[in-house]
């Protein structure tokens, strides 16, 4: 695939460039090549041009007491059905 070779000669050449500046990269948190990836705790879509919160995190949040009480508030609920209040 053009668009993966592409990918992982970019990251390639961004960890020897880390490398060189003497920045240290963990790379049990790599992900890729892909078209979502998670970073700081978003999911970030490419190929949707969307950044948004993970499924796992909007049910924690909307099961939190505080927000049980205003749904209403929270127009994302009509875009994510299988949420159980």
């Amino acid at each position: 695939m053009k668009g993966t070779d592409q990918c992982e000669r970019a990251m390639a050449v961004f960890k020897e460039t880390c490398q060189w500046l003497g920045m240290p990269l963990d790379e049990s948190k790599e992900e890729g090549p892909s078209e979502v990836l998670t970073f700081l705790g978003t999911e970030i879509d490419t190929a949707k041009m969307e950044v948004r919160l993970p499924q796992e995190k909007l049910a924690e949040m909307f099961l939190t007491p505080i927000y049980k009480n205003f749904p209403v508030a929270f127009p994302m609920m009509i875009a994510t059905p299988d949420l159980a209040l």
